[in-house]
């Protein structure tokens, strides 16, 4: 075994400790057994986040509608724990069921999604608010849930951003940026390239109204029961949204 060889080695070995012991204090295992999140309908008002349908590679959608984010509104309806216990249990079902499902719907191993992270209504004056808490987010997905964005369309991304963007980029992974597409208001045409039009929520171009809003739906793969099986345990290394995702947008 090489020196470089053994060094990469016991940095997985070191990660996947770190990464178990996490699991245990933080009750993983747990909180997915038994964590309901009632309050989400509410939640969402404030903070649209949810994975509907799938793109053309056959890969779960992930939506997050980052301009509507009001920190403060949301805390009057839950906590700031409870926003978190929610986000590992999305990561955790995105290993399973949703990946398992759509791997069987495609007839190919799935490990990534396709993200549109909505940039509309961002400003300025609503960075400061929502900072610390997506730095927060952002250790867990970064330390304990890497590797899984696909795609990811920032979409209504307000004046200035792809300057900043191109600045930032330089410190990111070269293959991170080139899965990564920023877009203006005029992106409709670009995600239909990628996102059949019935898969696509009305409200960014597309034809699907599911009943009860798309938002709550979760609809997918993972809701037919022909996809549907029991996987394995999840492993450490599963998003809600992808590391990188949020990496980018609270380095931004």
């Amino acid at each position: 075994m090489t020196d470089t060889s053994f060094i990469g080695s016991l940095a997985y070995k070191l990660r996947f400790t770190e990464c178990e012991k996490w699991r245990k204090e933080f009750k993983v295992e747990e909180i997915v057994k038994d964590f309901v999140y009632v309050e989400k309908p509410k939640v969402f008002e404030y903070y649209p986040q949810y994975y509907h349908k799938i793109d053309k590679d056959g890969r779960p959608v992930y939506i997050e509608q980052l301009g509507k984010i009001d920190l403060a509104a949301m805390l009057k309806i839950t906590t700031e724990e409870r926003m978190i216990q929610n986000l590992v249990v999305e990561y955790e079902r995105l290993a399973d069921p949703r990946l398992p499902a759509c791997s069987r719907k495609a007839e190919k191993l799935l490990e990534t999604c396709c993200t549109i992270m909505d940039l509309k209504g961002v400003g300025v004056t609503s960075i400061p608010q929502v900072y610390g808490f997506l730095r927060k987010v952002s250790a867990i997905s970064q330390n304990y849930y890497p590797e899984r964005l696909g795609k990811l369309y920032i979409i209504n991304a307000p004046w200035g951003f792809s300057g900043v963007f191109n600045m930032v980029k330089g410190f990111l992974d070269p293959v991170t940026v080139e899965k990564i597409h920023v877009l203006g208001g005029k992106y409709q045409t670009e995600l239909l390239a990628q996102i059949p039009a019935e898969n696509l929520p009305k409200l960014f171009g597309g034809s699907c109204e599911c009943e009860g809003g798309c938002e709550l739906s979760d609809a997918g793969p993972w809701k037919d029961l022909q996809y549907q099986g029991t996987a394995t345990n999840p492993t450490p290394t599963t998003t809600a949204p992808p590391a990188e995702t949020i990496e980018a947008t609270a380095s931004a």
